[in-house]
């Protein structure tokens, strides 16, 4: 996928504000759909996939801290949270919840389309080479897998998978928590480091489970972690 090709679906019961949103996304040669409802857009997705979902937070059928939560854990696609709601306990509480961005509104058409290809860089981050290979460890960000030397595959959530990636990257050099946790769409402020750590002990287990010989996944005391095959 090219960022020309990218496909953006948008949810939010204000017609107005959807016109808007599909104005300056459309601008840009996106493929834009929009619904009203979360049950429209939730069955949008099982059809059709999407890249990039804009999800506001007050919809009529659904709350939209639960439906960007169902995404995340249902679908690979990339959220953005664009809401009127502009105090700080709601935008903590979206990005906790998994949000890539959170856009309070009204939004500028210049503000919401540079968030737009910032996030779709780096969904595709990683992604331009359907699977990357480091001394026999194979790692597909498109397919949230992990091979092991021995040609064990490894399925990845895509917190996992963007963990890894942001590891990968870094050739068995060390990434700061502070890195980590960003790459990941979360604030360092407002992220518990102990969330990272529990999500790691699972990667590492679920690897130990296929590969116990092996255990790419280093923590580096005083840093953070890296990922060295040998």
């Amino acid at each position: 996928m090219s960022e020309h090709e990218a496909s953006i679906y948008i949810v939010d019961d204000e017609a107005l504000s959807r016109e808007l949103l599909e104005q300056a996304l459309a601008e840009e040669s996106w493929q834009v759909r929009s619904f009203a409802t979360g049950h429209a857009f939730l069955a949008a997705i099982e059809e059709k996939p999407c890249d990039i979902a804009m999800v506001d937070i007050g919809l009529p059928d659904v709350d939209g801290f639960a439906l960007t939560q169902t995404l995340i854990e249902r679908s690979q696609c990339g959220v953005i949270m664009v809401t009127a709601r502009q105090d700080l306990e709601s935008r903590v509480q979206g990005l906790k919840t998994g949000a890539d961005a959170y856009l309070a509104k009204p939004v500028e058409p210049p503000e919401l389309v540079a968030t737009v290809h910032a996030l779709l860089r780096r969904l595709a981050r990683g992604g331009g080479i359907d699977a990357r290979k480091t001394r026999g460890w194979a790692f597909d960000p498109r397919s949230w897998r992990l091979t092991s030397p021995d040609q064990k595959n490894i399925e990845l959530t895509r917190t996992e998978c963007l963990f890894l990636d942001v590891l990968i990257r870094h050739d068995g050099e060390p990434v700061e928590r502070d890195q980590i946790i960003t790459a990941l769409g979360h604030s360092p402020k407002y992220y518990h480091s102990s969330r990272l750590d529990t999500m790691v002990c699972r990667l590492r287990n679920k690897i130990a489970a296929y590969t116990p010989d092996w255990q790419p996944v280093v923590t580096c005391r005083a840093l953070g972690y890296a990922f060295i095959p040998d």
